[in-house]
């Protein structure tokens, strides 16, 4: 399954899909088609693995952005 999933990403990466397409479909591939578990647990972890941290990533990164810009850091 390894194999699969590494030609997979490397024909959409040679097709020219966005890289965030490719790990998307990569990854989905690899939970539906090599996992034998049911698709509640799958959906369990993915929603358990974005905790509070993670969303909290995304306003902090585009704040601190916002502080270079006008602060002349990013002149």
């Amino acid at each position: 399954m390894n194999a699969a999933a590494t030609l997979l990403s490397m024909l959409l990466l040679l097709l020219s899909v966005p890289i965030f397409m490719v790990f998307g479909l990569g990854s989905a591939s690899v939970a539906i088609l090599g996992m034998d578990l049911p698709w509640s647990t799958l959906i369990q972890v993915s929603f358990g693995s974005m905790t509070k941290h993670v969303l909290i990533a995304v306003p902090l990164f585009i704040f601190t952005g916002m502080v270079m810009l006008r602060g002349g850091a990013a002149a």
